[in-house]
């Protein structure tokens, strides 16, 4: 379940700095397209772009790949990006609703840093959302 007060998302950061010396970080998203078998008439709705029929598991989980948030059933010709941009946890994001920690300096550091999500490409930057390399 997905933190809602600043102390639970610290609580989550913190695995990420004992378990992966990855601060700041309060969970990674990714999507998952998760294979079916394509009933009669079911057109290219759920054919995705890697050539079979899908639905897609989105989710976010912590240091340990626990899930605190899931999507799922969305058709395989969607976007990771098009995906969350309909979810509640976006929406509580753009709203500042989520109950994200304040900046704070990274340790040895004095410049206040946010907490962010670590997501692939397919995401669109924002302060509590980073990409990976």
């Amino acid at each position: 379940m997905c933190p809602t007060t600043p102390k639970g998302w610290k609580g989550v950061a913190r695995g990420f700095s004992d378990t992966w010396n990855f601060h700041r970080t309060i969970g990674t998203i990714y999507g998952k397209h998760i294979a079916m078998q394509a009933t009669a008439n079911m057109g290219s709705l759920y054919y995705n772009y890697k050539g079979f029929h899908s639905i897609i598991l989105l989710a976010l989980v912590d240091s340990k790949y626990r899930f605190m948030y899931v999507d799922v059933g969305v058709n395989g010709s969607a976007s990771d990006a098009g995906i969350f941009q309909v979810t509640d946890l976006r929406k509580v994001l753009e709203d500042d609703t989520a109950g994200l920690p304040p900046r704070e300096p990274l340790p040895r550091g004095d410049m206040p840093m946010p907490y962010f999500f670590v997501g692939d490409d397919s995401f669109s930057m924002r302060e509590w959302l980073q990409k990976t390399a």
